[in-house]
């Protein structure tokens, strides 16, 4: 008989030996996640959509400000879509890897994290993040 450790990301674990479930356990962390690390999840989400070509889900994590109108959307996708292409030709991003998440105040949040290129580079990065009607959105512009 095999013993076999099933786990998922929602914190549950299986065990199971053959084929039936042997026990069901519900693990629950002493803390919780912190707004600093949803806010650490959303740019890691979002950076990794960027990098893989999704301008609009870039987009959609992102604070442009209050200034921001429509009549600039065209202009930024373009610029964004530059550099992704840029990037790509580089080889591309192979991994994002956040550092740290350090928390301002209630609603805002520095993220520091390295890109490691396909190439072997690496650059490291700091990002604010902001809490806007209870979603984390990367600032940008502000």
């Amino acid at each position: 008989m095999k013993l076999r450790l099933f786990t998922s990301t929602s914190s549950h674990i299986a065990l199971r030996l053959g084929g039936g479930l042997l026990a069901l356990l519900l693990l629950t962390s002493c803390s919780s996640k912190t707004d600093a690390d949803r806010a650490q999840d959303v740019l890691v989400e979002s950076l990794t959509a960027f990098y893989g070509g999704d301008i609009d889900a870039y987009i959609s994590h992102s604070d442009f400000g209050s200034d921001y109108s429509a009549a600039k959307d065209s202009l930024v996708r373009l610029v964004l879509q530059r550099y992704v292409d840029q990037v790509a030709q580089k080889g591309g991003v192979k991994a994002i890897e956040p550092l740290d998440a350090e928390q301002q105040d209630d609603s805002t949040v520095l993220v520091s994290y390295a890109l490691r290129f396909v190439n072997g580079g690496r650059e490291t990065c700091i990002k604010q993040m902001r809490l806007r009607h209870g979603e984390w959105k990367m600032c940008v512009g502000e």
